[in-house]
């Protein structure tokens, strides 16, 4: 058994499905408008697609939950960017937010079955490139919540934060001690706020204490595209 939720966001504008399937099965049922999967709110919007072509129902109908990822209870929130253009055709996928190369790779390779099939942007009255996200959450029925993992994994990261921050007062550490535990906290602070953004994506409290981390560790790239994931979800 398994859930899927897909969500088309157009900027400030969200449309949501929500399935039901059998493992194999077509047959969906209980179709309703997603919920925000962040603070922010969303005003709802049908999504604009060619005639007789619908985004989210092809989407719900061809994404697979692969057997190997059921197995390995691989869950969370797949995000990937876009550009529409002009012609309706897409380019320029890019994975914002990954759960599984298996998971990664059903929605990258259904999206890219999709081009050709979008209405684009207008300005006077005239098609523009746009820039869209999509968001696919794997949900596995009788597991754990999604946020509720996505916090307890929060929860764990800053632990370590919160324990780096004691060692660092700690006087009778030596330097060389200090900083090997210290690494080590920050580490384990960064494996978890990164399985804490897996399960719920463009959280921004997520991204800033990777930032936060990465910093302390000296990673001056993770620390600015942790800053700049930071800015853009506020």
């Amino acid at each position: 058994m398994k859930y899927l939720l897909v969500i088309l966001w157009f900027g400030i504008m969200t449309m949501g499905l929500q399935a039901q399937n059998e493992e194999r099965s077509k047959k969906k049922e209980g179709r309703v408008p997603a919920q925000s999967q962040t603070n922010k709110t969303h005003k709802i919007k049908e999504v604009k697609v060619q005639p007789k072509f619908s985004i989210g129902y092809f989407m719900l109908n061809e994404i697979e939950y692969p057997k190997e990822s059921l197995d390995l209870l691989d869950e969370g929130q797949v995000l990937v960017q876009f550009i529409v253009q002009p012609n309706g055709e897409i380019r320029d996928i890019e994975l914002l937010n990954s759960v599984s190369e298996k998971l990664d790779e059903q929605v990258i390779s259904c999206l890219e079955r999709t081009s050709g099939k979008w209405t684009p942007d207008e300005e006077n009255g005239k098609p523009v490139e746009s820039v869209r996200k999509m968001l696919v959450t794997f949900d596995i029925k009788n597991n754990a919540p999604l946020n509720q993992r996505s916090i307890n994994h929060y929860t764990r990261g800053m632990k370590h934060i919160y324990q780096a921050e004691i060692y660092e007062k700690d006087n009778a550490l030596s330097e060389n001690k200090r900083i090997n535990k210290l690494n080590r906290q920050y580490k384990r602070a960064l494996y978890h706020f990164t399985e804490a953004g897996k399960y719920q994506a463009e959280e921004s409290t997520i991204y800033y204490w990777q930032y936060y981390a990465n910093k302390k560790l000296g990673d001056v790239e993770k620390m600015e595209e942790n800053l700049q994931a930071f800015k853009s979800s506020l």
